[in-house]
């Protein structure tokens, strides 16, 4: 049986657990409101982004390029490999974001087992696994750590945007497909995937529709002028 010497040693230690777990908490709970405030802040930049594509593909279907043959960043093309861009966190102790990002991609590789697929990884979490994964790890062409962080910065997506551009030009891939967590609510995230290339006008209006209910999108049925050119303007984007 414990003495009371024991006793008072344990309430003193669940005390102090207790002020450690609080600290946490608050700590945490900053963090998660700076996340929050960052992912708001950027939607609307994400909805004007998807809207300048959705005219510049349309642009481009109509009226076609110079020399009349069709970009391949908006071509529907036949091949049979797809591009798999999976974003997950560097760390733990954030629930099941990552296993659903990992169940979600292993779900969609069953359902198109009839097809190749090459994959990057960004955030080491998800790395760990699919470097465990048989049929998966000799396919992984390239890792992202440093752009996994609270203020990520355009010049950190400037190293893979290259690869996937390359990806698609050079005719190994079919698409590139990113699978993500959307953001809904502090007890409510989904897990998605959206095609990044070939543009399609259509899947732009569903990526639209995708974001936040809350939001407020404008779709314009008004042709633009764009300049220099549409092919221009799309490959300095991407």
């Amino acid at each position: 049986m414990a003495s009371v010497r024991d006793i008072r040693r344990r309430i003193k230690g669940v005390k102090s657990t207790g002020k450690i777990t609080k600290a946490m908490e608050m700590i945490s709970g900053v963090k998660m409101r700076r996340a929050v405030e960052a992912v708001m802040a950027i939607r609307p930049y994400a909805n004007g982004m998807i809207g300048i594509l959705q005219q510049i593909s349309k642009a481009l279907k109509k009226n076609g390029t110079a020399d009349g043959v069709i970009h391949p960043f908006i071509a529907n093309k036949t091949g049979n490999t797809d591009l798999y861009i999976i974003i997950t966190s560097n760390r733990g102790l954030c629930g099941s974001f990552n296993s659903n990002v990992l169940k979600f991609l292993f779900r969609l590789l069953q359902e198109r087992k009839d097809r190749n697929a090459r994959f990057i990884v960004i955030g080491k979490k998800g790395e760990q696994v699919l470097m465990r994964t048989a049929g998966i790890k000799e396919n992984i062409i390239a890792s992202f750590y440093d752009m996994v962080s609270s203020n990520p910065l355009p010049s950190q997506m400037r190293g893979i945007s290259q690869i996937i551009a390359e990806e698609v030009l050079s005719g190994r891939i079919t698409r590139a497909e990113v699978i993500w967590t959307d953001y809904i609510s502090p007890l409510s995230q989904k897990v998605r995937n959206s095609i990044l290339l070939p543009i399609d006008e259509k899947k732009e209006k569903r990526d639209i529709a995708n974001l936040s209910s809350s939001e407020i999108h404008t779709e314009y049925n008004l042709d633009f002028l764009i300049e220099p050119s549409p092919t221009v303007l799309l490959e300095k984007i991407i």
